[in-house]
């Protein structure tokens, strides 16, 4: 028979370690998800901007803002931006968007889309893409979660020194 101190202290231990290891489970440690919530995003957006690159690699004409509504890639923000540019192009027959949003281009220059970095800004993440052409500096997507998903809501183009954002442009600033 086990002596009445020797139990008593068997049933404290066991009371106060396993609310403290179901407690230490709970917590989620930052670094990695950050780091689980990155690879998440990339396991998303890699096949998709290679399935964009190969239709835009082909002959025919490809549609940036078609392919990114069919596959929900648009926040609800810059959903409302595209529908009144698509108004905008309708009334007056072009819009302020006279660029591919992806490849940041009106030409391609036979290279795919590559992602160069994913980076955590406050509670949005930046991923850095290069269109592999000559010349072109990196440019940004910007992704924020929506409805449970990372999707994008701006862009960020550095020409001749400053900076665009896709959001301005379809504002019209």
């Amino acid at each position: 028979m086990i002596p009445r101190a020797r139990r008593d202290f068997r049933r404290l231990a066991l009371g106060c370690l396993v609310p403290l290891i179901v407690l230490l489970l709970a917590v989620p440690v930052p670094g990695r998800c950050a780091a689980d919530e990155s690879e998440a995003i990339l396991q998303v957006y890699r096949p998709l901007l290679a399935e964009y690159s190969r239709l835009f690699l082909k002959p025919q004409p490809s549609d940036p803002v078609g392919f990114a509504l069919e596959k929900n890639m648009f926040s609800s923000a810059l959903q409302k931006l595209f529908k009144a540019e698509q108004r905008l192009r309708n009334k007056e027959g072009m819009g302020r968007l006279d660029f591919d949003l992806f490849f940041n281009a009106q030409d391609e220059c036979g290279k795919p889309l590559k992602i160069l970095g994913l980076a955590q800004e406050k509670d949005s993440y930046l991923m850095t893409v290069t269109n592999g052409c000559k010349g072109q500096k990196p440019y940004v997507f910007v992704l924020v979660k929506e409805s449970g998903r990372w999707v994008m809501d701006d862009a960020r183009y550095g020409v001749d020194g400053k900076i665009w954002t896709l959001q301005g442009i379809l504002k019209g600033k």
